[in-house]
């Protein structure tokens, strides 16, 4: 997702069983790219038998699932929906899709990323939340 239509667009990277490290470098399992997302920034963890897909944050790795926090402890994973928004670093937003269909053909991603980072200034404090309004 982006605010500027020129680099909005889809990229679809398939989430596989088991566990799925997100990261900016070559040893992550996806590669993100951008200002803040750390090596390893966060896990997704998938079981396809259970259809069941949770993100944690890594230590020191600031994600977000539809403007709230996500937790460094497995044990307070946060569940992936279709159409969930994930940030990392602030400024990276994605869309979670569960499946992959024709109305993705007409998916706006401008007014998606506008309404990710708005989710998360509502629901963050001080400067992260100042530095979007």
């Amino acid at each position: 997702l982006n605010p500027d239509p020129a680099f909005a667009g889809a990229a679809w990277a398939p989430i596989r069983d088991g566990a799925t490290v997100l990261g900016c470098t070559q040893e992550a399992d996806c590669v993100v790219q951008g200002s803040g997302v750390a090596p390893r920034h966060a896990v997704v963890c998938c079981s396809s038998a259970q259809g069941v897909v949770v993100l944690c944050a890594l230590p020191g790795a600031e994600t977000h699932v539809d403007g709230n926090r996500v937790a460094m402890d497995e044990r307070e994973a946060t569940r992936l929906e279709h159409g969930s928004r994930v940030v990392l670093a602030r400024r990276l937003a994605f869309r979670y899709e569960a499946r992959q269909d024709e109305s993705l053909d007409a998916f706006d991603a401008t007014d998606a990323w506008h309404a990710a980072i708005a989710e998360v200034s509502q629901k963050g404090s001080g400067a992260f939340a100042d530095e979007f309004r």
